[in-house]
Order: C-alpha cells, then structure tokens, then sequence
C-alpha cells in the first residue's frame, strides 16, 4: 500500500514509522461518546451531544423514534432530516482553507500519501456509525481516499452521504 513505509503492521499492534499522525477528529468523536457515555451514567436516558458536526444519541426526543436531526452544506442547503440513534460524524474541506504563498487554495484534510491536502471528488462527507469516533474516522477516511475510501466505506456496511462540487450527492444507506 502506498503507506507501507509510514506504517509498520503486526498481528496486535501497528507503529508509526514516521510522519505524524493528527488524531484531532477521531479525538473529538471519542470524546462526545464519552460524553454520551458520562451522561447516562449520571441517570439520563435521553441525550444528545454535538461537537462541531460530531454527535451521538441517546434514548430519544419526545414523540420521535431517536432524534429529529438534519445535515446541511456548508451554506445552508439541507441535504437530509430524518430521526437517527447513535452517532453522525460530517467533516469538510470547505471549511479551515487557506491560500499557500503560491496562490494554490489549501485545506486541513492532509493526505498520508503525499502530505499535502487531499484532492478528493467529495467536499464534504457524513457517516452514520454506532460509536461517534468510528463515524469521524471514516468520514476522513472517505474525503481523503475519495472513491476507493467511499468503496471500503459501503462495504464495511456503513452508511454515507458524500457531496461533491455543484452539490451532487452520492448516498449509500440511509
């Protein structure tokens, strides 16, 4: 695989050979399910938390089966309402942007691959995932890896709703 010398795998562990490794999405979702997670402990049935268009479910809002949710653009345009449960992880490259010294537009999506930010055919992504961290996780991994990411995606059973520019959206579940 094209990372094969960043990362070295054996039966229980994998190591970082070099590079960094920026675990600030995965973090955040790990952190509303613990979130989630103190909450109930504290005796609630019924949460929600939201962390930047990271959330997770508990129990459900009165008179709907879970919570009453959407997932809009960047700009505003709905692109689904429907009641969910557990967690929903949406991350973009249209937002955190920024011009390089060579005039180039940037964002912070970073592929491992190249080190620079990722080209993708999506521009913003959202997973549905029992825990929120997996759904970050693969929301990243889907608009860094582009297609092949949105393949490995679906065949994990996962599902996902993938924009791309002139907002053409791809669902897959859901």
């Amino acid at each position: 695989p094209p990372f094969a010398d960043s990362l070295e795998f054996t039966r229980e562990t994998v190591r970082l050979r070099r590079g960094g490794l920026d675990l600030g999405g995965i973090v955040k979702g790990w952190t509303v399910d613990l979130a989630i997670g103190l909450i109930e402990g504290l005796g609630f049935r019924d949460a929600l938390v939201n962390a930047g268009g990271d959330l997770r479910c508990a129990g459900c809002e009165p008179g709907v089966a879970g919570w009453q949710l959407e997932v809009d653009t960047h700009e505003g345009r709905r692109l689904w309402q429907g009641p969910m449960s557990g967690s929903l992880a949406t991350s973009t490259s249209l937002k955190r942007r920024w011009t390089t010294d060579s005039g180039a537009a940037a964002h912070h999506l970073i592929d491992p691959r190249t080190g620079l930010p990722a080209i993708s055919p999506f521009e913003q992504v959202s997973v549905w995932a029992p825990d929120c961290w997996e759904a970050e996780a693969w929301a990243k991994a889907i608009l860094i890896g582009g297609e092949a990411g949105l393949t490995r995606a679906t065949e994990a059973g996962q599902a996902v709703l993938a924009v791309g520019p002139g907002d053409e959206i791809r669902r897959h579940g859901r």
